[in-house]
This record gives structure tokens, C-alpha cells and sequence, in this order.
């Protein structure tokens, strides 16, 4: 891929991201004992897949792979290359940061950044304070107790022209060895795995396996770690049903546990947390993509009435100026899962021709406008809320 913005040295960490394996495939850890709403859970296993054997070209793991996206667009991947070491430091830095007393913490506020659209009032860079948003957002969803730190890479800050590019917000208060450091490293090599991992999404698709390359030859990928607070409360919740506004979400969680996803059934299915693997979920731009048949599937975080859970994300998001359906998208091929995405992007459930025409930068802006707590929701939308598909 030709990622000339990035600098040198992250280019170099990138690719050389090791392709040993970190462990044989992962066995199913506990859910850490978090609390649950009293609805029913599923008892679903989701599959395991090895980024080793799918670039080794394995043909169970491309069918497994495929199937994965198709019917629950939430895997595992394990022996990706990157280490325990990286995965934990970052989470520990985010410690570090979430510890920080609030006035420190609020220095590097993303009200304060510099990248367009953030400079609007949407988080893109810098820290979320407790009960600063409600994700979703629809009828009855709640503020959420969480806290956010959103970085990505490092870029000169040009307005409305780059959107989700520039400078992050870093803090005075931690030595770049305890803070800056992991966190770079933890975007770089996700950055890597994601990209190869993106490769092999369009191998299964019938597609040649740098056939998305000129869309993300300037990536708006962003990183998100999130603290969620220890709660009791019988509705509150650490993270509302939502699903992904990008295209693969990488996720690195700790041993807590409250990851919920709305599969092919009407129950939550628990994803809890398995050592030295990655969870994947499919988003809704590359939903779009597929014209639906890849699913962008409705997730939530349940608080632990114990402990406060650490998690770290990566989004692989294209570049900004990517449309979000395919010029040769027709009406007949689209599955509901389109329905999902002309609902948040403000449009009638007909109106394909808009969807096709409206960038990524677009969507994105329209879905995290509904994030702040005094943002009118969405109308209620059975699909989105409850990931039923709809008549």
C-alpha cells in the first residue's frame, strides 16, 4: 500500500511486524464474573481464526473466514504477529492515563484539538470524560460510564481538507515512555495486522487481494482505549447497542470481561476476553461494501459491578473521500444490513442513490453527531437496536 503520509519509522514498524505465532489457538477464558442483564445469553462460540494460515493461503481458514463475516461478523484472530508485550503495555499506559487526576487529564480534552471535524464538537482526538457520551444513540439509551482516549497518526492539521487527519493530543503529565510509546507502537502494529487482515477479507470475497488498496492509501484509522467504570445499576451501561461506523475493528480487552454482540438470534452472545487474541468485528462501511451480505453487527458493553474494564481499539477506516456504495450497487442486490446504514446516515430506507454518493467522512460525521448526551437520538429502528432483521 502506498502509505507515503505516515513517517519513515512507523512505516518501517509496520511492516516489520513479526510473523511468528504467539501461541497455538486460544482456549475460552471466563467472562471475568461482570454483571449481565437478565435477558437470556446464547451459548454461541465464535470462530477462531489464524492470521498465519489465512496468509498461508489454509482453505478451511479462507471458507471459515468468509462464513465468519457472513453470519456473525465477529471473530478471533490469533497468531497475528503482535506481542502480549505491545497488546499490555498499551493497556497499562491507559491506566496510567485513566488514574491521572481529572483536571490533568482534561489538558488533553478532545474539545481541544485541531483536526476538523473534532474542532465541531466530535470526538476524534484526545480524552472523553466520564458521562460525555451516549452511543447509539436511540429511545432509552443512557449516558455511558466510560472514559476515552482517541489517538491515530501524527499529521499536519489542514481543516475541512483532511478530515480526520492531524496532530493528537498528548499528555504533559506521563513520560512518553509510560504513555506515548505504547500507545504509538499499539497503533503501528495494528495498523499492520489490519491491513493484512484487510487483504484477506478481499481474497474471500472474489476479489484480487490489493483490490481496496487506492481506498486506503490514506486511512482515517483512529485508536480509542476506553475505561468503564464498576456499576450496579440494573439499566446502566458501559457501552450502548451500537454498531461500528468503519470498515474492521481490532479490539484488545482485559481479563474483565462485558463484551456483548447481537448475532443471528435474539440473544447476547458473551465475546469474553481470550489471552493473545484479537477480537474482530465487521463494521458498517465494509457492510456497504458487500452491499449487506457482510454484517455490521450490534454490540454493548455491560459494567462490572467490581471492577473498571480496560479495552483497546483500532478502527481501520478508509480514506475520507470513499463512497459509501459501490457505483455498481443495485437496489435488487442490497440486503436489510444497507437498511442499518441508510437509517444512521439520516436517509429514507429507498434512498440508495444518496448512500452511493455520501463519502465515508460523510457517514462518520453523521453518526458521531448523535454521540453527545444532549444530541437528539434516532428514531427507534428495530434493526439497529435489537440486530433482528426486519421484514
Amino acid at each position: 500500500l502506498k502509505l507515503f503520509w505516515l513517517r519513515p519509522n512507523m512505516k518501517l514498524q509496520m511492516w516489520r511486524v513479526a510473523l511468528s505465532s504467539l501461541s497455538p489457538r486460544c482456549s475460552s477464558a471466563s467472562n471475568g464474573g461482570g454483571r449481565h442483564f437478565s435477558e437470556s445469553r446464547a451459548k454461541h462460540t465464535l470462530r477462531r481464526l489464524s492470521l498465519s494460515q489465512l496468509e498461508l493461503g489454509n482453505s478451511t481458514e479462507l471458507t471459515e473466514l468468509r462464513k465468519a463475516c457472513e453470519e456473525d461478523g465477529f471473530f478471533y484472530l490469533t497468531e497475528h504477529g503482535v506481542s502480549n508485550r505491545v497488546l499490555d503495555s498499551c493497556l497499562r499506559a491507559a491506566g496510567r492515563f485513566f488514574s491521572l487526576p481529572v483536571s490533568a487529564k482534561n489538558e488533553v480534552h478532545g474539545s481541544l484539538t485541531q483536526v476538523y471535524p473534532g474542532t465541531t464538537g466530535l470526538p476524534v482526538r484526545g480524552y472523553v470524560g466520564l458521562k460525555e457520551e451516549r452511543l447509539g444513540a436511540y429511545p432509552g439509551d443512557t449516558v455511558e460510564h466510560k472514559e476515552a482516549f482517541d489517538w491515530a497518526a501524527d499529521l499536519p492539521a489542514l481543516g475541512a481538507q483532511t478530515p480526520f487527519h492531524g496532530p493528537n493530543l498528548w499528555p504533559s503529565s506521563l513520560q512518553q515512555a509510560d504513555f506515548r510509546e505504547p500507545m504509538e507502537a499499539f497503533r503501528d502494529q495494528l495498523l499492520s495486522v489490519g491491513l493484512r487482515l484487510l487483504r484477506q477479507t478481499s481474497i474471500v470475497r472474489g476479489l484480487r487481494p490489493d483490490a481496496l488498496d487506492d481506498v486506503f492509501s490514506q486511512p482515517t484509522f483512529v485508536c480509542r482505549t476506553l475505561q468503564y467504570s464498576p456499576s450496579s445499576e440494573e439499566q446502566q451501561m458501559g457501552c450502548n447497542p451500537h454498531t461500528d461506523n468503519g470498515f474492521i475493528t481490532l479490539l484488545h480487552q482485559d481479563s474483565v470481561g462485558g463484551l456483548q454482540a447481537k448475532l443471528q438470534g435474539s440473544e447476547w452472545v458473551d465475546v469474553p476476553p481470550l489471552p493473545g487474541a484479537l477480537v474482530i468485528n465487521i463494521g458498517d462501511t465494509l457492510a456497504a461494501h458487500t452491499a449487506g451480505r457482510w454484517r455490521s453487527t450490534v454490540h454493548r458493553v455491560l459494567p462490572s459491578p467490581d471492577s473498571a474494564r480496560l479495552s483497546a481499539a483500532f478502527f481501520l477506516d478508509p480514506n475520507a473521500s470513499m463512497k459509501m456504495l459501490p457505483d455498481d450497487t443495485r437496489a435488487g442486490e442490497t440486503k436489510e444490513a444497507i437498511k442499518v446504514l441508510l437509517h444512521k446516515a439520516g436517509l429514507a430506507q429507498d434512498d440508495l442513490d444518496s448512500l452511493r454518493h455520501m463519502s465515508f467522512a460523510e457517514y462518520k460525521v453523521q453518526v458521531f453527531s448523535k454521540f453527545a448526551p444532549d444530541s437528539s437520538p434516532h428514531d427507534d429502528f428495530t434493526d439497529v437496536k435489537h440486530g433482528q432483521q426486519l421484514p
